[in-house]
């Protein structure tokens, strides 16, 4: 049995947070292992979950990622091992940039599993050389020899870190799948949904409204205004043509409100989830359904380090159209 620290989205239903459950609950469950999860987007709500969780900003309100804890974790649960899931800018922050661990005890107690996407090309040259920069860090006395090992998500991870360990996302095929008479999504109001037809209905749609689906966050990277751009001519076509955006309008660079005010003719069939934020997530239950409800799924992303949407929506059924990126 191992003890691993995850460093890493949990306790909720963001694509980060599905990862680690997926991930380290069955670790849990399947195999014995022990394992404390500093869980950004965790706010010490009740989570059904094998990991232990720990709520990131206990000592300091605005630490959403838990650096103000990492030192106090460290000691308490002395882990065989570090396991970090997030950007390669992110873990690079966390080693070598935390204020709260100006003796870098993070880099230096513990070996270190870095489970990174890489989703472009000529990222900064800092991110593929965080395995030197680590084994080079004064050791502490009676701890391993300080490590971090990459561990890339699809074959283009290996752009940056040539000869990494190669694990790819998983999609829980008993969770996202399509729903059937036999196999009923129960969502959380107690709706079952047992066909398309159902899940249109459950959403607010008719049955012969065709439906265009994107899930993941508006940021840069994402690109929905191209997504927009592209749907609006057909949506003009075609008056049955809905398009849901499962993400806030509000985004990193993009007013999705004020670029859907340029069509006024479709605009009303741009569809977002009322009670979404980009911390919690919805229900998996409830976005089973919306990704049921779809005809089409759409990413137009400039760069995915593995595209766990697009796995999911497949799982359920749906045809999938995205760059080849």
């Amino acid at each position: 049995m191992a003890r691993l620290l995850w460093l890493g989205d949990a306790g909720c239903t963001t694509g980060f947070g599905r990862v680690s459950h997926a991930i380290g609950d069955r670790l849990v469950r399947d195999y014995g292992h022990d394992i404390h999860a500093l869980a950004v987007n965790y706010d010490g709500d009740y989570w059904p979950t094998a990991m232990k969780l720990y709520r990131p900003n206990k000592m300091v309100q605005t630490d959403i990622y838990g650096q103000s804890r990492y030192v106090e974790l460290l000691g308490e649960v002395m882990p065989d091992a570090v396991v970090i899931l997030n950007d390669p800018y992110v873990v690079l922050r966390f080693l070598f940039r935390n204020k709260y661990d100006e003796e870098m005890v993070l880099a230096r107690l513990r070996p270190i599993l870095a489970y990174m996407p890489v989703d472009g090309y000529d990222s900064p040259v800092i991110w593929s050389q965080m395995p030197d920069l680590v084994s080079k860090t004064d050791p502490i006395k009676d701890a391993p020899p300080p490590s971090l090992t990459p561990i890339v998500m699809a074959e283009h991870g290996h752009t940056m870190f040539p000869g990494a360990p190669l694990v790819y996302h998983g999609v829980e095929t008993g969770t996202f799948r399509p729903a059937t008479p036999r196999d009923p999504i129960v969502m959380s109001n107690g709706a079952k949904v047992a066909s398309k037809t159902d899940a249109k209905r459950a959403l607010g749609f008719k049955p012969d409204d065709f439906l265009v689906l994107r899930v993941d966050r508006n940021s840069h990277r994402k690109n929905y205004s191209d997504t927009w751009r592209a749907l609006v001519p057909l949506m003009k076509r075609y008056p049955q043509m809905h398009a849901w955006f499962h993400c806030q309008g509000e985004g990193d660079s993009v007013e999705l409100p004020q670029v859907l005010g340029r069509e006024p003719s479709v605009a009303d069939r741009f569809h977002f989830p009322g009670n979404f934020s980009t911390r919690v997530g919805w229900t998996e239950s409830d976005l089973v359904t919306i990704y049921n409800a779809a005809d089409v799924f759409v990413s137009t992303s400039w760069g995915e380090g593995f595209g766990l949407t697009l796995a999911e929506a497949a799982a359920c059924g749906v045809p999938v159209v995205a760059h080849n990126i």
